[in-house]
């Protein structure tokens, strides 16, 4: 199907990426709480989230000091793979799926091979017995 960015295609007036010489500068940001949820690989209401926000918050002040000031290093002590996740935000390493027809894009920071392994274990069971 012809879509929007057909239409956006015969509208625009400059090339891609043209940034105009008063504009102000800005960041992307991702909400802490999904980070944190895809850096741990589970649902962004659960109760892991919420202890670890409430921990990173607690330790470092605001979501925006986490997101945009708080070192890489001193956030992978309080857990290695959200730090990479804020890393890859502050980076702009992500992974964006468009979005079509009425379908809402995605937006996600790790690929399934991207993931830190888990432990010795990499997140298998060893045994119950």
């Amino acid at each position: 199907t012809i879509g929007v960015m057909n239409r956006v295609e015969q509208l625009a007036d400059r090339p891609e990426g043209f940034v105009p010489e008063r504009s102000s500068p800005f960041k992307s940001l991702v909400p802490l709480e999904e980070i944190i949820a895809e850096s741990l690989d589970v649902g962004q209401t659960t109760k892991t989230v919420e202890t670890y926000y409430q921990r990173l918050i607690a330790r470092f002040g605001s979501e925006f000091e986490v997101l945009l000031n708080t070192p890489i290093d001193e956030i992978k002590d309080v857990d290695p793979q959200i730090g990479e996740g804020v890393d890859r935000v502050r980076k702009g390493q992500l992974h964006i799926e468009p979005g079509y027809d009425g379908v809402s894009g995605k937006i996600r920071i790790f690929g399934q091979e991207e993931r830190i392994p888990e432990g010795p274990t990499n997140g298998e069971q060893l045994s119950l017995l």
